[in-house]
């Protein structure tokens, strides 16, 4: 047998060896198992078995650091965005509803690194949190470090040396989009089986072997309807412009941009029609179509407008001098014509010109 051919037979032995085992459980996820606070079975069903949870402090006890430009956003970001990430699993599993008084759930991030893929050597995305059980009087009942990892290396052979080549899965900035809703989910799956009384090691995380499991693999079955951030959603959740922290290397010694350049509002293409991308006279305002579930709405100048059963097709347009935006819009089987925000009066229809354009006299 050539070399070749035993890599390659290596290679799939290696993934057929880590694919099989048994599932991730929380206690396996557990790093650092020397400081943790594991309640015995005894303390699960007698105390934390149907026990309500809420969610208190998310902070930072950065236990490793690593360079500033391995996480380009404001701390107090990161915060808001893993706080309505569990809010949202929370919410939707159910956590507060239980015995009282309600127990509290801290989260301490002790590591946190959002890196894009590198070639050769890649650097994964880290998060790592420390999740705390918290009784009314403040005494800690139990205490676990968990940690995911994102990237997308895959393992090759260059040389006969068996090396992991790093396909880039985006740039640092939005190096979280995984990383933060999938350590909801993991924390969320630790409340959910706590509540139904099993101890750590029979709460399983992810059904694959893995000590530290990896983002993806948490959100896969679009649990609690926790998905990937996409940067519009960040936007929205920390209340910043992420064009603003954008920096290419080198960036500053560049030539300024034109006016003509300039940047007015993020599109999330995850989302939107295509078709109804509109820009004003003027060229300094844009708006779009976008589909929320069975509904749509109108973004304009990245700014989300209230939800309808559907906006006319053609009828999304601007003032001659840029300062209004009209469109049409459905209310169950009426239309009415919505402008800057405020609806008109409603009608069985709206007519429209030859053009698709609705006639809107601002």
């Amino acid at each position: 047998m050539n070399r070749i051919h035993m890599s390659f037979v290596f290679i799939f032995v290696s993934m057929i060896l880590m694919l099989s085992g048994c599932a991730t459980t929380a206690l396996k996820a557990v790093r650092d198992k020397s400081d943790a606070l594991i309640p015995d079975s005894n303390i699960i069903q007698n105390e934390l078995k149907q026990q309500a949870f809420e969610i208190g402090r998310i902070y930072f006890d950065l236990r490793t650091t690593h360079p500033e430009e391995d996480h380009v956003l404001p701390d107090e970001a990161y915060i808001k965005m893993l706080d309505n990430q569990l809010r949202k699993a929370f919410g939707r599993a159910q956590i507060d509803q239980g015995k009282q008084p309600v127990y509290t759930i801290n989260v301490a991030i002790e590591e946190m690194r959002f890196t894009a893929g590198r070639f050769l050597f890649p650097k994964p995305s880290i998060l790592r949190v420390r999740m705390e059980i918290v009784r009314p009087d403040k005494t800690q009942i139990m205490r676990g470090s968990f940690e995911s990892r994102d990237s997308a290396a895959v393992p090759i052979f260059l040389g006969g040396i068996l090396t992991p080549i790093s396909v880039p899965h985006g740039t640092s900035i939005m190096g979280h989009s995984r990383l933060i809703p999938a350590m909801a989910v993991l924390i969320t799956k630790i409340a959910v089986g706590l509540q139904q009384g099993k101890t750590l090691d029979a709460i399983e995380i992810i059904p694959d072997d893995f000590p530290i499991p990896p983002a993806g693999n948490l959100l896969a079955k679009n649990e609690w309807g926790i998905a990937p951030l996409t940067p519009l959603e960040t936007e929205e959740i920390t209340g910043l412009q992420l064009e603003e922290y954008e920096k290419e290397p080198g960036e500053e010694e560049k030539a300024p941009k034109r006016v003509s350049e300039k940047f007015i509002a993020r599109i999330d293409t995850s989302s939107w029609i295509k078709e109804s991308f509109t820009v004003s006279p003027d060229s300094r305002r844009i708006a779009y179509v976008a589909k929320v579930g069975n509904k749509q709405l109108v973004v304009v100048d990245g700014k989300k407008e209230k939800e309808y059963d559907g906006i006319m097709e053609g009828t999304l347009i601007f003032s001659p001098d840029g300062e209004h935006v009209a469109y049409g819009a459905q209310v169950d089987n009426k239309w009415l014509v919505v402008v800057d925000g405020k609806e008109e009066k409603q009608y069985d229809g709206i007519m429209t010109r030859p053009s698709s354009a609705p006639t809107v006299s601002m």
